[in-house]
């Protein structure tokens, strides 16, 4: 016994649905899913919030964040150099016109050169380390490599370290303010004394330098790492322009190659005192405290591309510190006791 399908009436032009047509396949093709997209996205255009806002992508600020990212992208190699720089200049930068003073002007360029070619084997091998053990952390490395004792000693080492470096760069930002607010007529009474200089280094500490710690990743403070190293090369050449204009011209007619007490400018000094200065261009180069956050916050993370950011970012410091110790120590020849802030 034969059994036919129902015919279903065609509406008008159309013709019947035999089961092969396209229209039959997109109907059974089409799933669940896709039919509740469409009812959802079938929403009326009155109902839709209108802003006369602009768009987020095109304000100032976005223009401006797009641009610093193809310059400094996150976790590059230029972003890596500017932390580790950042890392490393710092108030270290302010004695080395006296460590050049004591160790001859000379010989200090020797020592940063040295100084900086180990710095970068250093931080060489601390990523070799850390692409081999895939430990986070210095302490960590610490321990699984010396034992629990020398992780503890790493430990209060990274602890000395940062407490020493806060109280540096508090100590310089109070000798700034000192020497601003003793040169203004119109500064209060209240601020050039010990008191008012003490509260306004708390409030620097306090808004400027505080929040920085803050951040979960050092990678986030490569704006203010660009910032603080742009400054700091401000302060270089600041430096330079004030020894080219005063003591450099007349100094640089006085200078004796081995030790003279007369003499403002000594090449090559001896004896005790010329290796009173090795600790402050050494101090000068402490960045390995931030090698393992800098090596992981890496977006293409290999042991290369963290030894060439450590290579330029040392390299840069190389530059500034070669800069501070020859202009400053040619502009005040053996003057200079102290930092080069207390000399203007």
């Amino acid at each position: 016994m034969s059994r036919t399908n129902p015919v279903v009436p065609a509406t008008s032009g159309s013709l019947p649905d035999d089961g092969d047509s396209p229209s039959h396949h997109s109907s059974h093709e089409m799933n669940g899913s896709e039919r509740k997209r469409t009812g959802e996205d079938a929403v009326p255009e009155k109902l839709m919030p209108v802003s006369n806002e602009p768009p987020a992508s095109d304000t100032i600020l976005a223009k401006l964040k797009r641009c610093v990212i193809v310059v400094i992208p996150p976790g590059g190699i230029l972003a890596s150099a500017f932390n580790l720089a950042s890392s490393s200049i710092g108030a270290g930068i302010l004695g080395l016109p006296l460590a050049a003073n004591s160790s001859g002007l000379v010989m200090a360029l020797v020592y940063l050169a040295v100084i900086t070619s180990l710095t970068i084997y250093s931080m060489y091998a601390l990523g070799l380390a850390a692409q081999r053990s895939q430990i986070r952390t210095f302490e960590g490395v610490a321990l699984a490599l010396l034992g629990r004792g020398f992780a503890l000693f790493a430990a209060g080492v990274r602890i000395f370290h940062g407490f020493s470096g806060c109280v540096a760069y508090v100590i310089s930002v109070g000798d700034i303010f000192r020497n601003i607010i003793s040169s203004s007529d119109s500064a209060p009474q209240f601020l050039r004394e010990s008191t008012g200089n003490r509260l306004l280094t708390a409030l620097v500490w306090l808004c400027a330098m505080m929040p920085l710690v803050i951040p979960k990743h050092v990678d986030s403070l490569r704006y203010f790492s660009t910032f603080a190293v742009s400054f700091m090369i401000y302060f270089v050449l600041v430096i330079v322009v004030h020894s080219c204009t005063h003591g450099l011209p007349d100094n640089i007619h006085k200078i004796s190659v081995s030790k003279d007490d007369d003499a403002p400018v000594v090449l090559f000094n001896s004896g005790n005192k010329a290796i009173e200065g090795l600790g402050v261009f050494m101090f000068a180069y402490v960045c390995q405290i931030n090698s393992y956050e800098v090596y992981w916050d890496m977006t293409d993370r290999t042991l290369t591309r963290f030894t060439l950011a450590s290579g330029l970012g040392m390299t840069l410091c190389f530059l500034l510190y070669a800069m501070v110790s020859f202009f400053g120590y040619m502009d005040f020849g053996r003057k200079v006791d102290g930092s080069i802030l207390l000399m203007y």
